[in-house]
């Protein structure tokens, strides 16, 4: 065994890597603005179509500024309405006991995987079956097996920052991601 670490995941962990998934990963920043612009662009196609419609100037002006405002208030608060769902739905997996994640959890790394050992579960996981490793600074490491499973490891669960990025080099040679 090459690294042997011992982690407690809290909801404020679920969270930022949610958060992390869902607005600051350059893996889904693309598809945050799709999301953003999605209102504002079906706006613009009922305009349009008011238009070619023929419909009175005024009732279009009414419209047009309607459809501005309401694409403003869409595109700056999208991000703050997903985190605000993502805190919602973990106090309803919590309330209901099925939160995705353990609270406590082993992880080991050998020579050509690593291993999770939960009070439930242990998975053993190919470094060649892991998708890739982001760093979010200054809160965790998260390895990605697929594009929304990710074994979340708080930088807290390292001694020293030498100790942690001296991790961070290995698991990025292990996966070479």
């Amino acid at each position: 065994m090459l690294y042997r670490l011992e982690c407690r995941i809290t909801d404020k962990d679920y969270y930022e890597f949610n958060k992390y998934h869902t607005t600051d990963s350059p893996d889904v920043k693309k598809i945050g603005l799709i999301g953003k612009l999605c209102v504002p662009v079906m706006f613009l196609i009922i305009f349009i179509h008011y238009i070619i419609r023929g419909d009175d100037w005024h009732f279009l002006s009414f419209a047009l500024t309607l459809f501005t405002i309401v694409s403003v208030i869409w595109f700056f608060a999208f991000n703050p309405f997903s985190l605000l769902f993502i805190k919602l739905h973990i106090r309803f997996m919590k309330k209901n006991g099925k939160l995705p994640y353990s609270d406590y959890a082993t992880l080991e790394f050998f020579d050509d995987y690593f291993t999770e050992t939960t009070e439930s579960t242990k998975t053993e996981v190919k470094y060649d079956a892991v998708l890739k490793v982001r760093i979010n600074e200054p809160k965790a490491i998260y390895i990605y097996q697929n594009a929304v499973l990710a074994y979340i490891i708080p930088f807290d669960a390292f001694d020293s920052s030498a100790e942690r990025d001296k991790f961070i080099d290995f698991i990025r040679q292990k996966t070479n991601k």
